[in-house]
């Protein structure tokens, strides 16, 4: 009788163990063989796209109500960079700037933790977003070549991820 009883309880596990597979990949138990309709249907499945927003890279320039000549620089020299080297990509939306006083804009500086003036890159890769501080910004606002030239080496990091 002990025999009978751990067949039974084998027998029921792997009932339970495929019912779940089931139920977790979809499989058609009832289905004999493949069929044209089927292999359709997987296809379908298979090939469904997560996300419908493109690859973009974001630039939000945060500042005070009053501004000094060192912050009006930085923002002028980034609208320069877009200007010289990214204009096509400004005009398809992959490349687009924000000008956001984070003094008045409340809502904008809570959401991306903003204290100080200051630039972030929000780049969006395959539905991803990743949002950096570029800090670096400062060294270079007394020189507009060099800030240019910068801020094109990391824009160009981000748009070829």
């Amino acid at each position: 009788m002990k025999i009978a009883w751990k067949i039974f309880v084998t027998v029921f596990l792997a009932i339970l163990i495929i019912a779940g597979a089931v139920a977790i990949y979809g499989l058609n138990p009832m289905s004999s063989g493949s069929n044209e309709a089927d292999s359709k249907d997987v296809a379908i499945k298979g090939s469904v796209n997560v996300t419908t927003e493109p690859d973009k890279v974001e630039l939000l320039y945060f500042h005070r109500t009053d501004r000094c000549v060192s912050c009006n620089n930085a923002e002028q020299y980034t609208r320069d960079t877009l200007d010289k080297y990214y204009a096509e990509e400004m005009r398809s939306g992959q490349v687009s700037l924000q000008s956001i006083d984070y003094q008045t804009d409340r809502a904008m500086a809570e959401k991306h933790n903003v204290k100080v003036q200051g630039l972030k890159i929000v780049s969006t890769h395959g539905g991803q977003s990743n949002i950096k501080d570029i800090p670096e910004i400062w060294s270079y606002v007394g020189d507009r070549d060099a800030f240019i030239g910068f801020l094109k080496s990391v824009i160009d990091k981000e748009l070829r991820k």
